[in-house]
């Protein structure tokens, strides 16, 4: 899953969420060498990816996410940019042309890597495209499910 740390990839997924999840609510995270994350954090979507050096880059929503009702979540990184788009739109892009290639424990869907915090709340429809999406693949994803990538 995303072992190539060279290759571009765009992360989808469905997040229904039931409460202000804790700081570890993660809906998913990535740790095969590319240490990422999408997390809910006090009502805010939170997309964050790592460096070699173990900085990072952060985009989070600047509204809060309503509770009970579900959003399209997509990460995507396209070698150069980490860009983040919530339901269709895009809430930020921020330069990122290298990613952490460091030893990690496995992908987990709903679950920070470590103790048992869990994402309180559904999650639908997950999906990695091992290429970066356009806008317009982005919001095909979330009105239809189907990618024309032709």
């Amino acid at each position: 899953l995303l072992a190539d740390q060279n290759q571009e990839f765009t992360v989808s997924v469905w997040a229904h969420p039931f409460s202000s999840t804790s700081e570890r609510g993660e809906v998913f995270s990535w740790f095969d060498g590319n240490r990422a994350y999408i997390r809910a954090r006090d009502n805010q979507w939170v997309f964050r990816q790592f460096r070699p050096d173990d900085s990072a880059e952060k985009i989070s929503t600047s509204s809060h996410f309503s509770l009970n009702e579900w959003s399209h979540l997509v990460f995507i990184w396209d070698g150069q940019h980490l860009k983040a788009y919530v339901d269709g739109n895009k809430i930020g892009e921020k330069d990122m042309n290298t990613r952490s290639d460091r030893e990690s424990p496995p992908n987990l869907i709903g679950k920070f890597r470590y103790g048992e915090e869990y994402f309180d709340g559904k999650i639908d429809d997950f999906r990695i495209f091992p290429y970066a999406l356009n806008n317009e693949q982005v919001k095909q994803v979330m009105n239809s499910g189907a990618v024309n990538i032709g």
